[in-house]
């Protein structure tokens, strides 16, 4: 054995150390940074929350500013045009214009109109006359090329009898000035005044400045309020605080209100950017401190791991020393949790390993001879059966073969060891070679499944010598859990037993037209006898029974002589268009004539259009009879036997069920062999010859189709026939009809 060195030794890839420090390090990360996030939002909310408030307390005092003067004015003209005394000439408006300017008032001009909006007289500027009649102190909004430069109020004149409406225009500079002055909200704050004219959106005093303001289309008035404008949302009686884009691209935190005196409504924004600053040290304040604090958790963990782990890596260091030279594993840990325990269990361990180690060299002779005399043993029966074997991997590579093997293909085992299992066996099917995907060790090595030849698909095997014989063959795969490692093949050669076959053939043919001639003969004297009127009661019962012993010899005769010609190819079907749905309806009227005696239900389903197919007639009544004769006879008084024919895609299928007393598993697999008869229907009839089912198998191939069993004892069995709609014609006839 070998001695132990430093050498076996094993190297760790990551020390417990290291992962509790990383864990530790990754842990305040993720902490950190979590922590770090929560904050920055939270602060980033509560900042957000703040500048709304601030916006919307801007909004109310701009807002009842405007009202606060418009109102102001509305009432001096009201109490100017319900003054006593008030002269309309333009002399005395001309005065009370300038007495007001003195005072401080922004005022334009004034005029005076009749109820039918014509001058009485005016001083300073213009005032537009209002085209409607009013009753009441009416204040209406002026624009100019550069948005909102002022407002008219109208005030009804009724003193001294006289009907007259007295107009005052009021500048807008000063409070306009007032509005957009909002120091408070930095570099990027803006108030912004709209109002929808006709269908459109427009935006006035934008960019206050004297001489340069002027009105802004923002599109159609109905599609931005669709699309969340804030001053359209303000116009439309709305108000309240929203993060948003403005006019210019920008995002910004806006409030808005309506200013249902003016019918137009106001917006005060805030770039994002500049609202949002303050969070942005901040965040950096987060990320030093975070980065300050993993520095001090990836040490605090280095301290931690060492502490923790180093009774752990003395253990382990004590047990790279365990080797042939040294088991002993002194116990010196005092901790009291689970390392103390796991080096007692450590110490127990070695000393069993001192155990093992000692006697391991002699186990290991001890099995080493154990397998040799096993494999001797298995070589030995390989060598000695009479079947061939031979095994390949999983590329279909030979690996071995057995001498019977080796005997049968006529060559030696270096010729074949190593080749591709194809060339090793040349198997044929009816002097067919099979290639490729068709090899039956290509097909068990794909699909992992085993295949087994039956006795009517005559393998045969060409040898090395070019000689062609017959051998029976199973493939299965070798299996290891779900890994396939290749194949065994398990063939025999049945030359002799197909030559016993042939001369069994050949012998029931000769005896069965041995036999007829000497039967005919005494059927003729036994219907001589019952012609005779002479004969006793006794002597007919004798005669009876001999006429009745003599027509299941003839049957007998007949089925050996029909199976004959069967297996030896004289019978080839005469292939004509039939019509098998009145084929199948006519011998169901022959299975009802059957079944009356016993009292059968008898059930027939055809389709109910005409199903043709090009078959023997004739093969076909004997196929069907024999189906019948066995479901009346093997099912009991009162039962029923029904017949099903469905049509497929490209084949019919004929179904003969019947509720009779069934077949075993075991002998269902033997059914259709010759002379064979299962275990319960020789209890119930002796007279059968067991030829019925072989014959009706050998027929229905010979139509190109199959016939098979389903069938459970005690219960019934059902024996379906499958034909096909169109028949292949062998090449021979297909050349002739060319020619």
């Amino acid at each position: 054995m070998p001695k132990h060195t430093q050498k076996n030794r094993q190297v760790v890839k990551t020390s417990i150390m290291e992962r509790i420090v990383l864990q530790s390090v990754l842990l305040t990360t993720v902490t950190a940074i979590i922590l770090s996030l929560s904050a920055f939002y939270t602060t980033q909310n509560l900042m957000r929350q703040r500048v709304f408030s601030q916006l919307s307390s801007i909004i109310n005092a701009k807002e009842e500013h405007i009202i606060s003067r418009i109102n102001t004015d509305r009432e001096f003209t009201a109490l100017l045009a319900s003054g006593e005394g008030i002269k309309t000439d333009s002399a005395s408006l001309k005065v009370i214009l300038e007495e007001m300017q003195g005072r401080g008032v922004s005022v334009l001009g004034m005029s005076v109109f009749t109820k039918n909006a014509a001058v009485v007289s005016s001083t300073g500027l213009d005032v537009n006359p209002i085209n409607t009649a009013i009753t009441a102190t009416t204040m209406v909004p002026s624009k100019g090329s550069e948005g909102w430069d002022g407002y008219t109020i109208y005030s009804p004149i009724r003193t001294q009898g006289q009907e007259a409406v007295l107009g005052v225009r009021y500048s807008m500079k000063a409070l306009l000035e007032s509005i957009f002055d909002v120091p408070s909200l930095g570099d990027t704050g803006e108030v912004l005044l709209g109002q929808r004219s006709a269908n459109d959106l427009v935006l006035l005093n934008n960019e206050y400045a004297p001489g340069k303001r002027s009105p802004l289309s923002l599109g159609i008035f109905d599609e931005q309020r669709e699309e969340g404008e804030l001053m359209a949302l303000a116009i439309d009686s709305g108000a309240g605080t929203a993060s948003s884009v403005d006019y210019r691209g920008n995002d910004v935190l806006a409030a808005y209100r309506s200013l249902p005196l003016l019918g137009w409504g106001l917006v005060i924004t805030i770039h994002h950017q500049e609202a949002m600053a303050g969070t942005v040290g901040m965040a950096l304040a987060l990320f030093v401190k975070s980065v300050l604090l993993l520095v001090l958790a990836g040490y605090a963990a280095v301290i931690l791991a060492k502490r923790l782990t180093a009774p752990l890596r003395h253990l382990t260091a004590k047990m790279g020393l365990l080797g042939p030279d040294h088991w002993s594993l002194g116990r010196t840990m005092k901790t009291g949790d689970e390392v103390e325990v796991l080096e007692r269990i450590a110490a127990s361990m070695a000393n069993r390993l001192k155990k093992i180690y000692d006697n391991l060299e002699e186990e290991v002779v001890k099995r080493t001879a154990q397998l040799k005399n096993q494999y001797l043993k298995d070589r030995v029966i390989l060598d000695t059966i009479d079947h061939g074997v031979m095994t390949v991997n999983a590329a279909g590579r030979v690996t071995d073969a057995n001498p019977a093997a080796l005997q049968v293909l006529k060559c030696s085992r270096k010729k074949w060891v190593g080749f591709n299992v194809a060339d090793a066996l040349d198997i044929r099917v009816h002097h067919k070679r099979m290639q490729g995907a068709k090899h039956p060790v290509t097909l068990v090595l794909k699909k992992k499944k085993t295949v087994q030849s039956t006795p009517e698909q005559n393998f045969s095997i060409m040898r090395a010598d070019n000689i062609l014989i017959p051998i029976i063959l199973v493939v299965k795969p070798l299996m290891d859990g779900k890994k396939l490692l290749g194949a065994i093949i398990v063939f025999q050669d049945v030359t002799e037993q197909r030559r016993v076959d042939y001369l069994k053939s050949e012998f029931i043919s000769l005896a069965s037209h041995q036999l007829r001639t000497p039967l005919s003969s005494l059927q003729w004297y036994i219907e001589l006898l019952n012609n005779e009127g002479t004969v006793s009661k006794e002597q007919q019962e004798y005669i009876d029974e001999m006429e009745i012993a003599a027509k299941r010899m003839s049957n007998l005769i007949d089925s050996l002589l029909h199976a004959a010609r069967l297996e030896g190819g004289d019978i080839t079907p005469h292939n004509n268009p039939v019509n098998l749905t009145s084929v199948i309806t006519d011998l169901g009227e022959d299975l009802r004539s059957l079944g009356k005696d016993k009292k059968l239900a008898c059930v027939i389903s055809v389709p109910s259009k005409k199903v043709q197919i090009e078959t023997d007639s004739v093969l076909l009544h004997v196929v069907f009879k024999n189906l019948f004769s066995n479901a009346i006879k093997y099912t009991p008084a009162g039962g029923k036997v029904s017949v099903d024919m469905v049509v497929k895609k490209s084949s019919v299928e004929i179904a003969v069920r019947d509720t009779g007393v069934g077949i075993s598993k075991a002998d269902q697999k033997r059914l259709f062999e010759r002379l064979f008869r299962a275990d319960n229907v020789r209890k119930m009839d002796t007279d059968g010859n067991g030829l019925g089912l072989y014959i009706s198998k050998m027929i229905v191939k010979n139509l190109g189709g199959t016939i098979t069993v389903d069938s459970t004892e005690n219960k019934g069995s059902t024996f379906t026939v499958k034909l096909p709609l169109k028949v292949k014609e062998p090449k021979k006839q297909l050349k002739k009809k060319k020619k």
